[in-house]
């Protein structure tokens, strides 16, 4: 869930500076990222020490499929949608391709890094 947030902050921010959102609005963004972020450590703690939750990760298959019945759902909404709108289907589906190499490049060997002793 963290590394959602991460990804979805960083492309909340590239978006603000290409809009050029206020440099107060960013700071107040990052602060605001970083107490949620704050917040969840302490949740994970309870969940952990007194709820007995046990944490793991989705297994790789299980994610495929997730992402292949929403590949699915997002096609039917497209093929459904008047054709004005297809266009930001496709816009969506086009950027997330383009993007998913950088992501891997960048985000995946960052993540990877962190999980280092």
């Amino acid at each position: 869930m963290v590394f959602g947030q991460v990804v979805a902050a960083a492309m909340l921010y590239s978006f603000a500076l290409a809009c050029g959102m206020p440099f107060a609005a960013q700071a107040e963004h990052v602060a605001n990222l970083t107490r949620v972020h704050a917040s969840n450590i302490a949740a994970l703690q309870v969940l952990k020490e007194q709820h007995n939750v046990m944490i793991g990760t989705v297994p790789d298959d299980v994610l495929t499929r997730i992402g292949g019945v929403a590949s699915d759902i997002l096609s039917a909404a497209r093929d459904e949608a008047p054709a004005e709108h297809r266009r930001v289907f496709d816009s969506f589906v086009t950027a997330r391709a383009q993007i998913r190499g950088w992501i891997e490049l960048s985000e995946g060997n960052f993540m990877r890094s962190r999980a280092l002793p």
